[in-house]
């Protein structure tokens, strides 16, 4: 949709995975805010605050770094969905994603310190692997901090979508920071709960604040967005019968009461599997 509008009921689709969400309020989407309403808010925000106690002040910390913990849980877990089985080798088989836990040898808590040796590591890893320097896998990545062994030593898991069989010591080489532990993730049901497992014990960390909780490469597959009542019907019709549903309700401040009904299609089929090209054409006026 290029034209500003207004919508409740919106549509994600995260590879095999259906996301339909029906909202208590509208949504305002495409419409320009005058600069005048937005410096208004602004001081708005800004005066609230100097009105808070500083007991107020942590609890709304907290709160905003819960809010930002699960937007980046969603966020990633539509990202590894829409990825994961999406890239194939020669024979047109696809990649089984690979999980990796990076471990530094040295005492490194400072994470552009370790983001930069993570970079160098990638850089290397590409070259093995394509024998370019500018061919980049693809991947997402989570920070952890070993808290319980390492007073806050940094590590990584890294699930990569199109990483060729690599032996560990081969791979142990190439990242020649510490360790490499690589994890069996074949035979898991949901590979992005997998993964987010590791987000929801570290997210809330006051350390990640002002830093991202997760990054990935370049050039991965987004999530399709679909908005409106008419996408959201089309899709829903289209759905077999027999598929998994999941419904849940939640409460946000800006949407009101929130429900939410979730589809995972059987055999990793996607939305282009269940849709006719009509109904794809259609699609595409009601994406945002």
């Amino acid at each position: 949709m290029n034209r500003p509008f207004v919508y409740h009921k919106k549509t994600i689709i995260s590879g095999s995975t259906i996301e339909q969400l029906i909202y208590e309020r509208y949504i305002s989407h495409g419409f320009t805010v005058p600069e005048r309403f937005k410096e208004r808010r602004k001081a708005a925000i800004d005066n609230s605050k100097r009105n808070l106690t500083q007991e107020q002040l942590i609890e709304r910390r907290k709160e905003n770094r819960k809010l930002a913990m699960n937007r980046a849980r969603n966020t990633l877990t539509r990202l590894i969905n829409s990825n994961v089985y999406q890239y194939f080798n020669t024979k047109g088989r696809p990649y089984p994603p690979i999980f990796l836990t990076l471990t530094f040898a040295e005492d490194i808590r400072n994470q552009q310190q370790a983001n930069e040796l993570f970079t160098l590591f990638i850089k290397r890893l590409n070259y093995k692997v394509h024998k370019n320097k500018s061919y980049t896998l693809k991947y997402s990545v989570v920070v952890e901090f070993q808290d319980k062994t390492r007073e806050g030593v940094i590590h990584y898991h890294v699930l990569f979508y199109d990483l060729p069989y690599i032996h560990v010591l081969v791979l142990q080489k190439i990242w020649r920071e510490g360790t490499i532990d690589v994890h069996q993730v074949r035979g898991v049901k949901s590979i992005s709960k997998y993964v987010t497992k590791y987000m929801h014990k570290n997210f809330q960390d006051e350390r990640l604040d002002g830093h991202k909780r997760y990054f990935s490469s370049r050039g991965l597959i987004k999530p399709r967005v679909y908005a409106g009542i008419t996408a959201f019907e089309t899709i829903k019709k289209v759905i077999p019968e027999d598929t998994p549903k999941v419904e849940d309700t939640f409460v946000t401040k800006k949407k009101g009461k929130v429900i939410r009904a979730v589809y995972i299609l059987k055999d990793k089929k996607g939305l282009l599997d269940i849709l006719n090209s009509e109904d794809i054409d259609q699609l595409q006026q009601y994406g945002i």
